[in-house]
C-alpha cells in the first residue's frame, strides 16, 4: 500500500489512497464543535490508517450522500454519544444508522461509547431529560442485541484502542480473502 495523504474538502477529511475504500474508520457521532476527532485522526494519520471524518466547518446537505456511504459501507464505525450535547441528531442516526447498516454485512466493527452524565453547560432540564433517557434506551437495545461486531466502551481511549484493534483484524481479514480468490 503506498503512503496515504490527508484530504480535506467539502466531503470531510480522510486519507486517501487505500486498498480497499471501505476498510476506513468512520468517525460518527457527537459533533456540536467538539474536537474528540483530533487525537484520533492524528494517529491514524500517524499508522497511516484510514478514515472519514464526517465533521467541517461548512456542513451542508449536499454531504449527506458521501456521508450515508461511509456510515453504510466503512468496516469500522466509531459512535461516541458524548455528554458535551444533547445529541438530539446522534440519538437519531445511532437509531437507524449504524444498525440498518450491520443487518447488510456482519462483518463490520461498530464501536459505541454512550455517556450518560451530560456536561453542566446544558441547561434546559427537559433536553437533559429527554437526552439521558434516550442514551439509557439506546444502552439497552446494543446490549439486548448481543452482536458479536458491537464493542461498547466507556472511554475515548478504549474507543482508539478498540479502533486500532479491529483495523488490524480486518486488514488481517482482507489479506485472507484476497489470497482465497488467488
Amino acid at each position: 500500500m503506498q503512503s496515504a495523504r490527508k484530504v480535506v474538502g467539502w466531503f470531510g477529511t480522510f486519507l486517501w489512497p487505500f486498498e480497499d475504500p471501505m476498510l476506513c474508520i468512520g468517525l460518527f457521532g457527537t459533533c456540536d464543535k467538539n474536537r474528540w476527532r483530533d487525537p484520533f485522526m492524528a494517529k491514524y494519520e500517524e499508522l497511516n490508517v484510514p478514515y472519514f471524518n464526517p465533521m467541517v466547518d461548512n456542513w451542508h446537505p449536499g454531504m449527506v450522500p458521501l456521508e450515508a456511504q461511509h456510515l453504510a459501507g466503512d468496516e469500522i464505525v466509531l459512535f461516541p454519544i458524548l455528554g458535551w450535547s444533547y445529541a438530539e441528531g446522534s440519538l437519531a442516526e445511532l437509531g437507524f444508522g449504524p444498525l440498518r447498516a450491520m443487518r447488510q454485512n456482519m462483518n463490520r466493527s461498530f464501536v459505541y461509547l454512550v455517556e450518560t452524565e451530560l456536561h453542566e453547560r446544558l441547561t434546559d432540564p427537559e433536553r437533559c431529560k429527554a437526552s439521558i433517557r434516550g442514551r439509557k434506551l439506546i444502552l439497552g437495545h446494543l446490549a439486548e442485541l448481543n452482536a458479536p461486531n458491537i464493542y461498547l466502551v466507556n472511554s475515548l481511549d478504549a474507543m482508539l484502542d478498540a479502533s486500532l484493534k479491529l483495523f488490524r483484524i480486518h486488514k488481517d481479514l482482507g489479506s485472507l480473502r484476497t489470497a482465497e480468490t488467488a
